[in-house]
């Protein structure tokens, strides 16, 4: 089994419903806001269009901070490199879903494709 969870209860549990093995992965709850507008700024550090960030608001999540700044890294170099102008992040929460949307203004996929 593999879970975040690390308590000794929850390794009990886990073998006692039948699992062979129990790893907990090094989770813990981060606010997504500041991994996306640190990778923000550095991409406008090397960028050549606007990044909009208006609707980025505060979101915590669990996960490795680190990862989700690669993902996040990934999103913006993506985006800016097929951007006619501009690139924009939000970032918000409905209920317990936080969704993360980086879109830009270029050509887009062809329906062909």
């Amino acid at each position: 089994m593999l879970t975040a969870k690390d308590g000794e209860f929850d390794h009990a549990e886990a073998l006692d419903s039948g699992a062979d093995d129990f790893l907990a992965k090094p989770f813990s709850y981060l606010d997504l806001d500041d991994v996306v507008l640190a990778e923000v700024e550095r991409a406008r550090s090397h960028g050549r269009v606007a990044i909009d960030v208006s609707r980025v608001s505060g979101a915590e999540v669990s996960g490795r901070a680190d990862d989700l700044g690669r993902v996040m890294r990934n999103l913006l170099d993506n985006a800016m490199r097929h951007a006619r102008t501009k690139v924009s992040v939000s970032v918000s929460t409905v209920g317990s879903v936080v969704e993360l949307v980086v879109a830009d203004d270029g050509p887009g996929i062809p329906d062909r494709d």
